[in-house]
């Protein structure tokens, strides 16, 4: 790692020349998108908003979600919001949680997982490659839990994992509170 001009860490990736000697230039995308922590792997959103059942893997790099009006594009990037533990307010949409769950259902189911791998895993022992955001809202009242890899829970309350999910996002310098860093 070395810091650039504005004082922010970039890793540099060395190639060799035609004459053998080496040269750096930096790398702004992963050659293998598997070793990048904290990028999203899946997101599952059942009886979300206008979604019934819902799976998306967004390609590596740059995705585009397109369709028609009320086709449920902005309810894909909410439900990453929200299921990574955001409250209602941060999606500037509505005032309750409860009023993400899809009209005619009793709760929603919002999952969302990231890599866990690369240089700088979030406690890999714990969670092994993939860290998935688990998040059920009722009308009631809402749970969450994350989860292993292996889809075991690995925090049971609702206080330990908005503890130690906070502390994921931090460490993957993920900001629910700007969709534009999701």
């Amino acid at each position: 790692m070395t810091e650039d001009r504005m004082g922010e860490k970039r890793k540099y990736t060395q190639t060799d020349s035609a004459e053998g000697s080496k040269k750096t230039r930096p790398t702004l995308f992963a050659e293998n998108k598997e070793t990048v922590p904290g990028i999203i792997k899946r997101v599952h959103l059942k009886d979300f908003m206008v979604h019934a059942d819902f799976t998306w893997e967004p390609g590596y790099n740059v995705n585009f979600v397109v369709g028609g009006n009320g086709s449920g594009k902005s309810s894909v990037l909410q439900g990453i919001v929200i299921g990574l533990m955001a409250e209602a307010k941060h999606t500037k949409r509505y005032k309750l949680l409860s009023d993400f769950i899809r009209r005619g259902a009793n709760k929603a189911v919002i999952k969302v997982s990231i890599l866990n791998t690369g240089d700088n895993p979030y406690n890999f022992e714990k969670y092994g490659p993939l860290i998935t955001f688990c998040r059920t809202l009722n009308k009631s009242g809402n749970t969450m839990q994350l989860l292993d890899h292996k889809n075991l829970v690995v925090s049971t309350s609702v206080k330990a994992a908005r503890e130690e999910g906070k502390r994921i996002l931090q460490h993957f310098d993920i900001q629910i509170d700007n969709p534009l860093t999701v």
